[in-house]
């Protein structure tokens, strides 16, 4: 028996088509010398049959490999055969290779298995199909780039079963960027649905092109490919590629240097038809339309990206560290720069002294950047695409293929020169950065060679496109390029071009165009912030200016801070220009609310102006106008006004009584009598700079429009708003036609129509104009702008009075969150921010959170504006009438006279807000029983109001309505009842028929009607209250609920029960719904609803009003004695005795509650209901008085009214 006959039929039992050599010619195959056996073996058709002993592990020869278990082999021998085709034959296992045959792929399965290529999530990693030639293998330090192989994914996978030239896709870039880790991360994770297999040429050697397609035969197992001369093999390998069989080709490093060649070389090897699928790296951004390429930018890693990969070299490193994330911010997230770090890191990582990221950090700043031997890929681990580890190097490959001596490459140079000064890694303007290179605008040749060389900069990757007309340089490409470059005059160029373009852009009418510009005009004005030169200092002012418009405060101080510094050190401390830094460092201050530093830099530019320029020059009017404005914002008005003043003198005396400066010093001094009250000396100051305005500079002229809407203001305050409403419609009407329709001073002009609108009650009319407002704000100055957060605060306010609390909670919330973040937690715009939402929490009962938000603006004003400021002024109001709500009076009190005893002082004793504060101390007063101590007051704040606001100003008519209520009370109803009717007058000429204030008089009339027992004359009137209530605040509104519960009395008490019920019903539903269910005005409704349901049932007839509401007074002083006021102890006394005469039965219990008595079974115990009643209220009100009282306590009197 021949001793290779159970080899040879196990080889023809597994392969039979293979195997062409039989038993009888291998076996005397074997017994040839070896020349003689490689050279018959080169004969034959099995050209690579090799048998190989297993020896316990396979042997790859050639990448085919089939193991055979056989039978014992009788014979053992070993030998060698040239060529390596045989090894060994050991025992009887054996490893035979045999030569490759075509493989037969199913065209449909192919297709099937790549339309199962996923595009929405990323496809796990798998092995490469069977056909493959790939010579990377993952890197294990991969991160990030989800969304990039996504796309490829979408740009590859194609449509239909044959590729159409949109299916070749190129990841362009930097060097170093990773274009060719993403291809390799992508063909090990996509590959999987080429059947065809995945085919990775080199294409960095245009000559060496052929033989990697030829490579690709060899991964194809063609038969008979190796013996095929260079060009066969290449048209074999095309042919193949030319069939509807799926594959992936990846034409990596397509960066060939002539002009042209790169796409030549890809419409030369891509195949024109069949299935393959082209992925392209390379640096060239910019590729010709008719290769129908998709062009997929590669972008820097983002910054988590960068952390993970850093930590990829170091995981024990906390992904929170800040030197990582300072590390990947100086290399710009380049990952071939983060690779290197890494890597760095990862060697030294048991070195305290190199491999710590904060002392790497350290190092790269201190060094220049690109020399860090980190970066030169010293102690580096391996490339994982085998690309050079070199920062400088790979920028080099690009930079050096321009050649100085070429027109298009030169002017390149200049430009990519100038573009290293641009603050590398911000987007810049292509027109921008065309524009550092100072061509004429006539030089045609010149700026073709310079569209040609940018052409020819985004070709070499060294700059790329962002969005249509902007460009972008990594930083490092910065760093590299200023190195290299030896361009003297480039960072002048470019900072001559961005001072033009910042004066030019300033005061753009939107800001989107500033914030798009401000990256590149801060990078270049920090690199110039060392130099004390002219240039330095105009980047400084204008970039300060930048930021203040955009309200960036706090960013704009150090560069305005270090204007002034190179201001005095070039021109000296007691220069205009100087002076002008001074003035431009104070306005600054004086926006965030930094009035002690502002101060004296005014006070010392004023200085400068009046020594340089002299006492009577225009600019020292300015200066005088600025410190003015100073201190009327601090509320030291006797200061501002003559300053003012002297300001308006000059600018009469020097420019004319008929100029623009002089209008701006008549506005200013009108501003400063306005807020004190003045309104009769500010008028003619108003309409005089209206005049010279509309003379001077033209009906439709921005400061015409400013003049406008300063008297429609005055006339507002003064409450005549049919002469304000044409004035502001006009300014409005000129803004939207000069300006457009979404200017911000066209949101200006809609929010003071609102207002006046919103003043008069006319809230549906004044809430689209505020909405449209707020929408112009967030779109033209961002969602974040201090003007922004105005806009909240106006519409909040709307909604606020309209008891839409949950819309104006959010609003007000934000408004504050803006001024605390841009203006600072100091500020006094924030302490108004927080005075809105607390009086907002303080109408929804929630004290607690109310308390400390007006404790915290009060601080603000004290501290920020004086304790004497107008504004602190109004917070102690406010924390006053939050202690009287509460029945902390003693708390109140003395916040109530201090905020009368500041407004009198400083606003004068006959100022509209001096009256306010009249009103409040003698609201206190009365709740207190005091009346003799409240007439006064009541009676002062009405003459003030009548004199300085007029006798038929809506402020007048609150004072009326104050002074008649407690006449009503003191049951001097002719008193009473003609300041009611003038005060419902008023507010039905000033305000309107159907104004709420209206019905609040109507309610009021009403009650003084009912009290006197003339129920059927307060019918109709507060018929009227409801119907004027429900249209203007919502049927749901609490003061709704309140004019349906007074409604319920009155019919009740004239017999009409059931509608009594119908209406009480609905008012109880209303209260519960908003104010809650332990609300004093729910429970009084649920009592009085209990009562009038009793009377129809016949149980009861007795009134379902609590008999508390006739002796509220009496009450309060009872409750006071109680708590320790002796004051209204005698009037007490007597008022009881006078009641008892009357049938009640109260003296007793009360002296009992004197004495300190508090049970309230013993204390009711024997009285009818009427008298419990008001023994209970009186209870009620201590407990009130010595901790707190009911939520919302404050508003049962308003809502009573």
């Amino acid at each position: 028996m021949n001793p290779l006959a159970p080899l040879t039929a196990a080889l023809a039992a597994a392969l039979p088509h293979e195997l062409t050599v039989h038993a009888d010619e291998l076996a005397a195959l074997l017994t040839l010398p070896p020349p003689a056996l490689a050279a018959r073996l080169a004969a034959r058709p099995v050209m690579a049959a090799a048998l190989v002993s297993l020896v316990g592990r396979p042997l790859e020869v050639e990448g085919h490999a089939l193991q055979i278990i056989t039978g014992p082999v009788d014979t053992v021998q070993q030998i060698t055969i040239t060529g390596g085709f045989v090894e060994r034959i050991i025992g009887h296992e054996i490893h035979v290779h045999l030569p490759p045959v075509p493989r037969v792929i199913d065209p449909v399965a192919a297709q099937e298995l790549l339309a199962a290529l996923p595009l929405e999530t990323l496809a796990p990693v798998a092995p490469l199909p069977e056909l493959h030639r790939m010579p990377f293998a993952r890197n294990p330090h991969f991160v990030g780039r989800t969304n990039d192989m996504l796309a490829l994914a979408r740009a590859l996978k194609g449509e239909g079963g044959t590729a159409a030239l949109g299916s070749t896709a190129a990841t362009t870039g930097l060097g170093g960027v990773g274009k060719t880790n993403l291809a390799t991360e992508f063909a090990h994770r996509y590959g999987q649905f080429f059947a065809g297999g995945v085919f990775w040429l080199s294409f960095a050697d245009p000559a060496s092109i052929p033989l990697e397609v030829a490579a690709c035969g060899l991964a194809l197992d063609l038969p008979s490919f190796a013996d095929l001369a260079l060009d066969d093999q290449v048209q074999r390998v095309r042919s193949v590629w030319a069939l509807p069989i799926p594959r992936l080709l990846i034409f990596d490093n397509c960066d060939a240097t002539e002009p042209g060649q790169a796409e030549a070389l890809i419409q030369q090897w891509r195949p024109p038809t069949g299935g393959c699928r082209v992925l392209i790296t390379s640096r060239r951004g910019v590729w010709s339309t008719s290769l129908g390429v998709t062009t997929l930018p590669l972008g820097v890693l983002s910054r988590d990206e960068s952390l993970a990969l850093l930590r990829k070299h170091r995981p024990e490193l906390a992904v929170d560290d800040p030197a990582l994330a300072a590390i990947a911010a100086e290399l710009g997230d380049l990952p071939l720069a983060l690779h290197l770090a890494g890597s760095y890191l990862e060697t030294y990582a048991d070195s305290p002294a190199f491999g710590d990221p904060a002392t790497f950090l350290s190092e790269l700043r201190a060094a220049r950047l690109l020399d860090h031997e980190a970066l030169q890929g010293i102690d580096s681990t391996p490339s994982p695409t085998n690309h050079a580890l070199h920062v400088a190097r790979t920028f080099a490959l690009s930079y050096e293929r321009l050649l100085a001596d070429d027109p298009t490459d030169a002017q390149a140079l200049r430009l990519l020169a100038r573009t290293a000064h641009l603050a590398p890694g911000n987007r810049v303007p292509r027109d921008l950065a065309l524009a550092t290179l100072g061509l004429a605008a006539d030089d045609r040749l010149g700026q073709r060679h310079a569209e040609r060389g940018l052409r020819e900069l985004l070709s070499l990757g060294l700059i790329e496109r962002d969005g249509s007309d902007g460009l972008r340089m990594h930083r490092l490409v910065g760093v590299y390029v200023r190195k290299v470059s030896h361009d003297p005059d480039a960072q002048a160029d470019v900072e001559q071009v961005v001072i033009q373009l910042a004066r030019n852009m300033v005061d753009a009418p939107t800001l989107a165009p500033l914030t798009t510009f401000l990256p590149v005009l801060r990078g270049v004005t920090d690199v110039a912030l060392g130099r004390e030169d002219e240039q330095a200092a105009s980047l400084c002012a204008w970039l300060g200016r930048h930021l203040d418009r955009l309200g960036s405060y706090s960013l704009a101080q150090p560069y305005v801070e270090r204007l002034l510094t190179i201001s005095e050190h070039a021109v000296g401390a007691d220069h205009p220009t100087t002076a002008a830094s001074l003035g431009n460092l104070a306005a600054l201050y004086h926006a965030q609310g930094q009035y002690e530093a502002a101060l004296p830099l005014s006070v010392r530019a004023l200085a400068i102006f009046e020594q340089a320029l002299g006492m009577n020059h225009p600019t020292t009017a300015t200066g005088l106008s600025n410190l003015a404005a100073l201190y009327d914002e601090q509320g030291q008005y006797d200061t501002a006004r003559p300053l003012y003043e002297r300001a308006l003198d000059i600018s009469e005396r020097v420019l004319g009584a008929d100029h623009p400066d002089t209008a701006t010093s008549l506005g200013n001094l009108a501003g400063l009598y306005q807020v004190q009250g003045q309104y009769d000396a500010a008028r003619p100051l108003l309409e005089r700079a209206l005049a010279i305005h509309e003379h001077a500079l033209g009906a439709d002229h921005p400061d015409t429009i400013t003049s406008l809407g300063n008297l429609a203001k005055l006339y507002r305050v003064q409450g005549q708003y049919a002469a304000a409403l044409p004035l502001a419609a006009r300014a409005l009407a000129i803004r939207e036609q000069t300006l457009g329709a979404d200017h911000p001073d066209t949101a200006l002009g809609l929010n003071n129509l609102a207002a006046l609108y919103h003043a008069q009650g006319q809230d549906t009319a004044a809430l689209p104009l505020y909405e449209r407002a707020l929408a112009i704000t967030e779109q033209t100055l961002g969602a974040n702008h201090p003007n922004t957060a105005t806009s909240l605060d106006n519409l909040a306010a709307l909604y606020d009075e309209q008891g839409q609390d949950d819309a104006a909670h959010p609003l007000y919330a934000r408004a504050l969150a803006i001024r605390e973040r841009v203006l600072g937690p100091d500020h006094p715009d924030t302490a108004l921010s927080l005075n809105n939402l607390a009086a907002l929490y303080h109408a929804q009962g929630q004290d607690d959170a109310a308390l400390p938000l007006y404790a915290r603006a009060l601080a603000i004003r004290e501290r920020v504006l004086g304790p004497d400021h107008p504004d602190t002024a109004l917070s102690l109001n406010n924390l006053a009438a939050l202690y009287h709500a509460q029945g902390q009076d003693d708390a109140a009190l003395p916040l109530y006279a201090r905020a009368l005893a500041i407004r009198e002082r400083v606003l004068g004793p006959d100022h509209p807000d001096t009256a306010l504060s009249l009103n409040n101390l003698a609201a206190l007063y009365h709740a207190q029983g005091q009346d003799d101590a409240a007439l006064p007051l009541y009676e002062r704040a009405l003459a003030i109001s009548e004199h300085a606001l007029g006798a038929d100003h809506p402020t007048t008519a609150i004072s009326l309505g104050n002074l008649a209520e407690l006449y009503r009370v003191q049951g001097q109803y002719d008193a009473a009842h003609p300041l009611f009717e003038r005060a419902l007058a008023i507010r039905e000429q000033a305000l309107g028929i159907d104004h709420p204030t209206t019905a609040a008089s109507l309610s009021s009339l009403a009650e003084l009607y009912r009290v006197q027992g003339q129920d059927a004359a307060a019918l109709p009137l507060l018929e009227r209250a409801l119907a004027i209530r429900e249209q203007a605040l919502g049927a749901n509104h609490p003061i709704t609920a309140t004019s349906l519960y007074n409604l319920a009395i009155n019919h009740f008490y004239q017999d009409n029960v059931q509608t009594a019920e119908q209406l009480m019903g609905r008012a109880h539903e209303i209260y519960e719904a908003r104010l809650g269910t332990d609300h004093p005005n729910t429970q009084d409704s649920r009592q009085s609803l209990d009562a009038i349901r009793q009377r129809l049932s016949g149980t009861t007839h007795r009134p379902p009003t609590d008999p508390t509401a006739a002796f509220a007074h009496l009450l309060a002083a009872i409750a006071a004695v109680a708590t320790g006021d002796e004051g209204p102890r005698q009037d007490v006394t007597a008022a009881l005795a006078q009641l008892e005469q009357q049938g009640w039965r109260l003296r007793g219990p009360v002296e009992r509650i004197w004495a300190g008595e508090r049970d309230r079974a013993a204390l009711v115990a024997g009285l009818d209901e009427q008298d419990t009643a008001l023994i209970e209220r009186v209870l009620a009100l201590i407990e009130h008085r010595q901790a707190r009282r009911s939520p919302l306590a404050w508003l049962r009197d308003l809502f009573r009214r």
